[in-house]
Protein backbone atom coordinates (compact mmCIF):
# COMPACT_ATOMS: atom_id res chain seq x y z
CA UNK A 1 0.00 0.00 0.00
CA UNK A 2 2.95 2.28 0.88
CA UNK A 3 4.18 1.89 -2.09
CA UNK A 4 1.04 2.86 -4.44
CA UNK A 5 1.23 6.05 -2.38
CA UNK A 6 4.71 6.73 -2.94
CA UNK A 7 3.97 5.90 -6.62
CA UNK A 8 1.22 8.37 -6.89
CA UNK A 9 3.46 11.25 -5.05
CA UNK A 10 5.88 10.91 -7.21
CA UNK A 11 3.58 11.06 -10.45
CA UNK A 12 1.72 14.10 -9.10
CA UNK A 13 5.08 15.90 -8.63
CA UNK A 14 6.07 15.20 -12.11
CA UNK A 15 2.58 16.09 -13.32
CA UNK A 16 3.14 19.28 -11.26
CA UNK A 17 6.69 19.75 -12.15
CA UNK A 18 5.83 20.14 -15.86
CA UNK A 19 2.52 22.45 -15.24
CA UNK A 20 4.78 24.85 -13.25
CA UNK A 21 7.44 25.10 -15.96
CA UNK A 22 4.92 25.21 -18.94
CA UNK A 23 3.34 27.96 -16.79
CA UNK A 24 6.81 29.41 -16.44
CA UNK A 25 7.72 29.70 -20.16
CA UNK A 26 3.52 31.16 -21.19
CA UNK A 27 4.22 33.97 -18.68
CA UNK A 28 7.69 34.68 -20.39
CA UNK A 29 6.02 34.84 -24.06
CA UNK A 30 3.87 37.40 -22.58
CA UNK A 31 5.96 39.71 -20.87
CA UNK A 32 8.07 39.65 -24.58
CA UNK A 33 5.04 41.42 -26.22
CA UNK A 34 4.95 44.25 -24.36
CA UNK A 35 6.65 47.20 -25.10
CA UNK A 36 5.85 47.97 -29.00
CA UNK A 37 4.38 51.32 -28.12
CA UNK A 38 5.97 54.67 -27.72
CA UNK A 39 5.36 55.15 -23.99
CA UNK A 40 5.76 59.30 -23.61
CA UNK A 41 5.91 59.96 -27.39
CA UNK A 42 7.22 63.42 -27.93
CA UNK A 43 7.67 64.56 -31.77
CA UNK A 44 10.97 65.52 -32.74
CA UNK A 45 11.19 66.04 -36.45
CA UNK A 46 8.29 66.11 -39.29
CA UNK A 47 9.90 65.74 -42.79
CA UNK A 48 7.81 66.24 -45.69
CA UNK A 49 8.38 65.38 -49.50
CA UNK A 50 8.31 64.23 -52.83
CA UNK A 51 11.56 62.60 -53.81
CA UNK A 52 14.52 61.58 -52.14
CA UNK A 53 15.13 63.87 -49.06
CA UNK A 54 17.54 63.66 -45.97
CA UNK A 55 15.64 65.14 -42.81
CA UNK A 56 17.97 67.56 -40.32
CA UNK A 57 19.61 65.94 -37.02
CA UNK A 58 17.45 64.90 -34.61
CA UNK A 59 17.90 64.43 -30.67
CA UNK A 60 16.19 60.93 -28.92
CA UNK A 61 16.55 60.77 -25.34
CA UNK A 62 14.63 57.61 -24.51
CA UNK A 63 15.92 53.95 -25.62
CA UNK A 64 13.75 54.01 -28.71
CA UNK A 65 11.98 56.24 -30.97
CA UNK A 66 8.71 56.12 -33.49
CA UNK A 67 8.87 56.81 -36.75
CA UNK A 68 5.03 57.39 -38.26
CA UNK A 69 4.67 57.66 -42.13
CA UNK A 70 1.90 58.89 -44.53
CA UNK A 71 1.91 58.71 -47.92
CA UNK A 72 0.25 59.03 -50.79
CA UNK A 73 0.85 57.92 -54.21
CA UNK A 74 1.66 59.86 -57.19
CA UNK A 75 1.42 57.83 -60.45
CA UNK A 76 -1.51 55.77 -61.52
CA UNK A 77 -0.81 52.91 -60.79
CA UNK A 78 -0.15 52.63 -56.67
CA UNK A 79 2.11 49.82 -56.20
CA UNK A 80 4.91 52.06 -58.08
CA UNK A 81 4.78 53.94 -54.88
CA UNK A 82 7.57 53.30 -52.43
CA UNK A 83 8.99 55.22 -49.59
CA UNK A 84 12.31 53.37 -48.04
CA UNK A 85 14.03 55.06 -44.65
CA UNK A 86 17.13 54.78 -43.75
CA UNK A 87 18.02 55.95 -39.46
CA UNK A 88 21.99 56.76 -39.35
CA UNK A 89 23.35 58.09 -36.63
CA UNK A 90 24.78 62.03 -36.39
CA UNK A 91 27.67 61.65 -38.08
CA UNK A 92 27.91 57.89 -40.26
CA UNK A 93 27.11 57.36 -43.38
CA UNK A 94 27.68 53.95 -44.50
CA UNK A 95 26.64 51.51 -41.29
CA UNK A 96 22.68 52.36 -40.54
CA UNK A 97 21.06 51.44 -37.75
CA UNK A 98 17.97 50.23 -39.91
CA UNK A 99 15.58 50.71 -42.46
CA UNK A 100 11.44 50.97 -42.90
CA UNK A 101 10.22 50.53 -46.26
CA UNK A 102 6.26 51.81 -47.00
CA UNK A 103 4.94 50.94 -50.25
CA UNK A 104 1.62 51.33 -52.51
CA UNK A 105 0.93 55.11 -50.73
CA UNK A 106 -0.17 53.60 -47.35
CA UNK A 107 0.47 54.69 -44.04
CA UNK A 108 2.49 52.54 -41.02
CA UNK A 109 4.82 53.10 -38.40
CA UNK A 110 7.76 51.58 -36.85
CA UNK A 111 9.68 51.35 -33.67
CA UNK A 112 13.70 52.02 -33.68
CA UNK A 113 15.30 50.35 -30.83
CA UNK A 114 18.01 52.74 -30.48
CA UNK A 115 19.03 55.22 -28.17
CA UNK A 116 19.77 57.73 -26.44
CA UNK A 117 21.81 59.81 -29.30
CA UNK A 118 21.67 61.95 -32.51
CA UNK A 119 19.71 60.32 -35.86
CA UNK A 120 19.53 61.67 -39.25
CA UNK A 121 17.04 59.89 -42.02
CA UNK A 122 18.05 59.48 -45.35
CA UNK A 123 14.71 59.17 -47.33
CA UNK A 124 14.50 57.50 -51.23
CA UNK A 125 10.79 57.91 -52.51
CA UNK A 126 9.88 57.20 -55.50
CA UNK A 127 5.93 58.16 -57.30
CA UNK A 128 4.97 59.16 -53.60
CA UNK A 129 4.42 62.04 -51.53
CA UNK A 130 5.67 61.56 -47.78
CA UNK A 131 5.22 63.02 -44.51
CA UNK A 132 7.12 61.40 -42.00
CA UNK A 133 7.11 62.08 -38.08
CA UNK A 134 10.01 61.24 -35.81
CA UNK A 135 8.80 60.67 -31.80
CA UNK A 136 11.32 60.25 -29.10
CA UNK A 137 9.64 57.41 -26.84
CA UNK A 138 10.55 58.81 -23.39
CA UNK A 139 8.73 56.77 -21.36
CA UNK A 140 7.15 59.43 -19.55
CA UNK A 141 3.31 59.92 -18.87
CA UNK A 142 3.79 63.67 -20.26
CA UNK A 143 6.92 62.91 -22.83
CA UNK A 144 8.50 66.19 -20.67
CA UNK A 145 11.90 65.30 -20.84
CA UNK A 146 13.56 68.20 -18.01
CA UNK A 147 16.01 66.03 -16.27
CA UNK A 148 15.80 62.82 -19.28
CA UNK A 149 18.44 65.01 -21.93
CA UNK A 150 21.09 63.04 -23.25
CA UNK A 151 24.86 64.25 -22.25
CA UNK A 152 27.70 64.09 -24.42
CA UNK A 153 29.61 61.18 -23.43
CA UNK A 154 25.70 58.69 -23.52
CA UNK A 155 25.43 60.09 -27.04
CA UNK A 156 29.38 59.04 -28.29
CA UNK A 157 28.91 55.72 -26.44
CA UNK A 158 25.55 55.19 -28.21
CA UNK A 159 26.98 56.55 -31.49
CA UNK A 160 29.98 54.29 -30.66
CA UNK A 161 27.58 51.13 -30.10
CA UNK A 162 25.44 51.33 -33.38
CA UNK A 163 27.94 52.27 -35.86
CA UNK A 164 29.35 48.65 -35.04
CA UNK A 165 25.97 47.07 -36.17
CA UNK A 166 25.87 44.94 -39.42
CA UNK A 167 23.49 47.00 -41.98
CA UNK A 168 20.21 45.23 -42.06
CA UNK A 169 20.43 42.72 -39.27
CA UNK A 170 17.56 44.94 -37.75
CA UNK A 171 14.21 43.98 -38.51
CA UNK A 172 12.17 46.79 -40.30
CA UNK A 173 9.41 45.81 -38.28
CA UNK A 174 8.56 46.19 -34.65
CA UNK A 175 9.71 43.67 -32.77
CA UNK A 176 9.18 41.79 -29.33
CA UNK A 177 12.46 41.88 -27.34
CA UNK A 178 14.38 39.02 -28.67
CA UNK A 179 16.45 37.68 -25.18
CA UNK A 180 14.89 34.67 -25.08
CA UNK A 181 13.63 32.99 -22.20
CA UNK A 182 14.87 34.43 -18.62
CA UNK A 183 18.02 32.68 -16.65
CA UNK A 184 15.33 31.90 -13.63
CA UNK A 185 13.11 30.17 -15.85
CA UNK A 186 15.63 27.94 -17.41
CA UNK A 187 17.25 26.84 -14.56
CA UNK A 188 13.75 26.07 -12.74
CA UNK A 189 12.40 24.62 -15.94
CA UNK A 190 15.81 22.41 -15.98
CA UNK A 191 15.25 21.30 -12.31
CA UNK A 192 11.71 20.63 -12.56
CA UNK A 193 12.06 18.56 -15.80
CA UNK A 194 14.59 16.83 -13.97
CA UNK A 195 12.57 16.02 -11.36
CA UNK A 196 10.17 14.74 -13.69
CA UNK A 197 12.42 12.46 -14.98
CA UNK A 198 13.44 11.05 -11.84
CA UNK A 199 10.14 10.43 -11.16
CA UNK A 200 8.77 8.44 -14.21
CA UNK A 201 12.26 6.57 -13.92
CA UNK A 202 11.09 5.69 -10.49
CA UNK A 203 7.77 4.33 -11.53
CA UNK A 204 9.47 2.57 -14.35
CA UNK A 205 12.19 0.73 -11.83
CA UNK A 206 9.59 -0.55 -9.81
CA UNK A 207 7.09 -2.11 -12.56
CA UNK A 208 10.03 -3.60 -13.74
CA UNK A 209 10.66 -5.21 -10.42
CA UNK A 210 7.45 -7.48 -10.56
Amino acid sequence: MSLDRTKISVLLLAVGALLLFMTLLTSTSSLAQTGSTCAGAREVNTTTGNGNKQSPVFNISGTSFRLNVESTATSSDPDLATVSIFVYPQGETAAFVTSFDVNGGNDDSSIVNAGPGSFYLNILSANAEYTITVEDCTGTASGNTQDGETSTAQANGSQDRRSKVIPRTIPKKRLPPTGGVPAYAIMTGAILTGVSLLGVGFVVRQRSRR
